[in-house]
């Protein structure tokens, strides 16, 4: 139940990353992850839409995204989503997944996380600070920064380092405070704030501590006081006997108590639900994810017209590409499971199949 209620704020957040409205992803997150929990062989795993494959999805189908409507667009990204797919059982069906975790460096695992996860800050810092968004940010950044403006138009003309733009953005964004909403801000501060503190396992094993301490205690048994009758010490001069520790199962009973009703993964219940306290109490006046149409939200894909649009809009009818980015799509992703995978092989001995996890 934890994870499904934590899905919710991030599913929303990342459709609206892949340029759709939120509620979508609401619809689109239930079946796929009942399948996946079918086919995966590790009750550890839970494997998602991420911020990282959103980002990607949303580039390589731009052209699709500015040229069709919602629905086109749902289509398109539906289509891709089926490629993608067919491109992981293909390549767990020749060994892939088994050949490339052979093929990692553990410094690659390691820092695959990290990499993402300033891929994603870049690309959400603008959503974080302003009240309109990347959207308002992009704006500014245009009307105000000559050295935007020529990297952007340099980047476009020459189609290669589109990645110049957002950096230039991303610059300077971070280094001009002063222009950032506050309202904005100290809402995105206090939920980073909440997930990072939350998220410390020293934290946790502190108050795991002190819920222990406070339930179970020391307390000295009459058999172990260190004085005899006659008030001296017992025996010849012996030291006094370690006082017993009372309460064991109690105490393992407070720690199993914490671990229930706050499991990992729960801080992001909470920052939502205080960011959105605080919000409301404070009369936000930036954007919310807004809530789906009446009827809305159950849709079915013409698959086959899918395909076809996207074969055409987004790859211009060149399926080399599009297969090749598929496959490409589906090893990237596969680095996920892998990263996580590996913790628990390393840390608890469990192992994993990795070929069965790219084909889940």
């Amino acid at each position: 139940a934890t994870l499904a209620f934590t899905s919710v704020p991030q599913a929303v957040a990342y459709f609206e990353l892949l340029g759709l409205e939120g509620w979508r992803g609401l619809s689109a997150m239930g079946v796929p992850c009942m399948a996946f929990a079918m086919v995966t062989g590790s009750p550890w795993v839970s494997v998602g839409v991420t911020s990282i494959t959103a980002m990607m999805t949303a580039d390589e189908l731009r052209r699709a995204r500015t040229s069709m409507d919602e629905e086109g667009y749902m289509s398109v990204v539906s289509g891709y989503a089926c490629c993608v797919g067919i491109a992981s059982l293909v390549l767990a069906a020749v060994g892939a997944g088994e050949s490339c975790v052979r093929r990692i460096p553990r410094g690659v695992k390691a820092g695959f996380k990290f990499g993402f996860g300033l891929a994603v800050f870049s690309s959400q810092l603008g959503s974080a600070v302003f009240l309109r968004g990347t959207k308002g940010a992009t704006a500014l950044v245009e009307n105000e920064s000559w050295a935007y403006r020529r990297v952007a138009r340099y980047a476009s003309k020459h189609q290669r380092f589109v990645g110049l733009p957002s950096a230039t953005r991303l610059a300077w964004v971070a280094t001009r405070p002063w222009r950032w909403d506050a309202h904005a801000a100290l809402l995105s501060g206090i939920v980073a704030l909440i997930i990072t503190l939350a998220s410390s396992k020293k934290l946790r094993q502190w108050v795991g501590a002190q819920m222990t301490t406070m339930f179970a205690g020391r307390r000295r048994s009459p058999s172990s006081s260190s004085r005899g009758h006659n008030g001296h010490g017992v025996g010849n001069g012996s030291a006094a006997p370690e006082p017993l520790l009372e309460g064991e199962n109690t105490a393992a009973s407070a720690s199993s108590l914490w671990a229930m009703l706050f499991p990992p993964g729960a801080e992001v219940l909470v920052a939502v639900g205080v960011a959105a306290a605080l919000a409301k109490a404070t009369s936000y006046p930036g954007g919310v994810a807004g809530a789906p149409p009446e009827g809305g939200w159950l849709f079915i894909i013409n698959m086959p017209l899918a395909l076809d649009r996207l074969s055409r809009v987004a790859f211009h009818l060149d399926m080399s590409r599009l297969v090749g980015s598929s496959l490409l799509f589906a090893a990237v992703d596969f680095l996920q499971t892998v990263s996580v995978c590996s913790i628990f092989e390393d840390d608890d001995s469990l192992a994993w199949s990795p070929n069965r996890e790219l084909a889940a």
